[in-house]
């Protein structure tokens, strides 16, 4: 047995506290530096612990000055402060930065979504009348994230901004589609997915209905688990895509399904890395998703009556790892669907599935998703955008000589960088969380005038000059939407949890939620108002 003398323990101690220093330098440098992603940190902060702590356990099992009966001791002591945590907390998942989410155990275990999680139907057929105020689809009729109505913001405070319903929901990212006086979402309910109607002023379940006869749902400890897309209602019908490819119908009126088919499994294709997540559009008795990874295309068409197929479009794969919505769109006096996938951005004929014109997309972080609306914001312009090395670009559409559209790049640049949320624009400027943070973006030139508020992986709307931001962490924002400066107008309590689903305002309410509740404001003094320095396409037909 090796015998070791005073100065050779005091030695061999030294190299513990070496190993902890060095690890907490290392991480200090990790989160110090500059201009790096936040979701690079945490990887590295992850391997950094794992590697530190197991060259500890090295250095008790072979190198500590110790009795055999003292290092085994210690090791064990180690093992039971790491089973302790495991048992005390639960890894509940990521948030958007891959940062944990970390709570105490419920040991008794917590209900999935509603404690009633059967069918339901309505007793008798709902009356749905559908308005302007409606929201019958993704980012309101024309996905734009835009809302002409404008508020009071001194209303904007916890005393007069009182929930008038909330109510658990299952899990699942997708928001609500509002028409008359019913809202409809998606959930997952144990394995399965369900679409969802409940009376807008009281939050009641009117019906519930699997989305397929069989099936389970997205399971994903970093991405969430359940559907992401968020239904479209057109002509008392409500279409909805499920996360793993099933595209439904649904009468509106009765919860019937009409029919439902999965859209990957003809090209023997899987859905994306995070689990399909494209709103249908409804248009000229069609709707449109998106495919999912492998080999299907980057677009599909069916009819709406039956479900038949209609058209396909694109490049095979050309949809993988990409979670954007076709939305419509008219560009140099040409309705046309717009759609971003991997290697492209590129507008198809709705009625053929003829692609109409394309721009590449393999820029710096080609390998990252694709989350974001393209938001047309001229009559032959459009931005596109993309978190990571993406970044941001400006695109504008003219026409050849035979009437052919061609796209060319304006500018592009890093300066607005959204990973899971979508651009608005206002007074010539763009709007957006740049990896988690507000900025603001001239329009014409790609400058970026201000940078400030971290409000997580959350969502954007514009409301008349004010934006309402829906943090990741759960509570509501107003911002003004002012060029000349970062003002944060007030803040108010809503979810609790983790929140990347998109909010939605109609008919003068607020309806926002996550994976595990829904609630409903009425905001304050809501007017209705002009979109004022929206510069949008005069004649853009509705998305749904």
């Amino acid at each position: 047995m090796m015998q070791t003398t005073g100065t050779s323990r005091w030695r061999w101690g030294l190299i513990p506290i070496g190993i902890l220093l060095i690890y907490g330098a290392l991480l200090g440098l990790l989160w110090s530096v500059e201009g790096w992603d936040r979701g690079w940190r945490w990887v590295g902060t992850y391997l950094l612990s794992l590697v530190t702590f197991g060259l500890m356990v090295a250095w008790v099992a072979l190198l500590a000055p110790w009795s055999k009966l003292w290092k085994i001791l210690v090791l064990c002591d180690m093992l039971l402060a790491v089973v302790v945590v495991c048992v005390v907390f639960e890894l509940e998942g990521f948030d958007g930065d891959l940062g944990p989410v970390i709570r105490l155990r419920r040991w008794g275990g917590e209900p999935a979504g509603p404690p009633d999680q059967r069918e339901l139907s309505p007793a008798k057929p709902l009356i749905i009348t559908s308005s302007q105020a409606d929201s019958p689809g993704f980012l309101g009729s024309q996905r734009t994230a835009s809302v002409p109505l404008r508020l009071d913001p001194q209303g904007w405070n916890t005393r007069q901004m009182q929930p008038l319903w909330s109510v658990p929901l299952g899990k699942g990212w997708s928001s609500f589609a509002v028409v008359g006086g019913y809202a409809f979402t998606q959930e997952m309910l144990g394995t399965r997915e369900y679409v969802t109607c409940l009376e807008l002023n009281t939050g009641k379940l009117v019906w519930r209905r699997a989305e397929s006869e069989s099936g389970q749902g997205f399971l994903s400890r970093i991405a969430g688990d359940g559907p992401r897309a968020t239904p479209t209602v057109a002509q008392g019908k409500v279409y909805t895509l499920g996360s793993t490819g099933t595209l439904a119908c649904f009468d509106a009126a009765t919860g019937k399904r009409l029919w439902s088919r999965n859209v990957l499994a003809p090209y023997g294709a899987v859905p994306p890395n995070w689990g399909c997540a494209s709103s249908p559009l409804v248009v000229q008795g069609l709707v449109i998703v998106a495919g999912g990874g492998g080999r299907s295309p980057a677009l599909m068409a069916f009819h709406t009556q039956d479900g038949s197929p209609a058209w396909q479009a694109g490049p095979e794969g050309g949809a993988s790892d990409c979670y954007d919505s076709p939305m419509l769109a008219t560009l140099c006096g040409i309705d046309q669907v717009l759609h971003v996938n991997n290697q492209e951005v590129a507008g198809y004929d709705p009625r053929t599935g003829r692609k109409l014109w394309s721009h590449p997309w393999p820029w710096p972080g080609a390998e990252h998703p694709k989350v974001a609306q393209p938001l047309v914001v001229g009559p032959n312009q459009l931005v596109i955008a993309a978190g990571y090395d993406s970044g941001v670009a400006l695109l504008k559409l003219s026409k050849g000589k035979q009437g052919e559209l061609r796209a060319q790049l304006v500018w592009k640049n890093r300066n607005l960088k959204p990973k899971f949320t979508n651009l608005v624009l206002h007074q010539g400027h763009l709007f957006g969380l740049d990896m988690g943070i507000l900025a603001c973006v001239e329009l014409r030139t790609g400058r970026r005038k201000w940078k400030r508020g971290r409000f997580g992986h959350g969502q954007v709307l514009l409301l008349g000059d004010v934006l309402l931001i829906q943090a990741e962490a759960g509570h509501l924002a107003l911002v003004a939407a002012d060029p000349g400066g970062y003002r944060l107008l007030g803040q108010v309590p809503a979810l609790e949890d983790k929140t990347w689903n998109v909010p939605v305002v109609a008919q003068g309410l607020l309806l926002v939620r996550n994976d595990r509740q829904g609630m409903c404001f009425r905001l304050p003094q809501a007017k209705q108002g002009s979109e004022s320095g929206n510069h949008l396409p005069s004649g853009s037909p509705p998305a749904s």
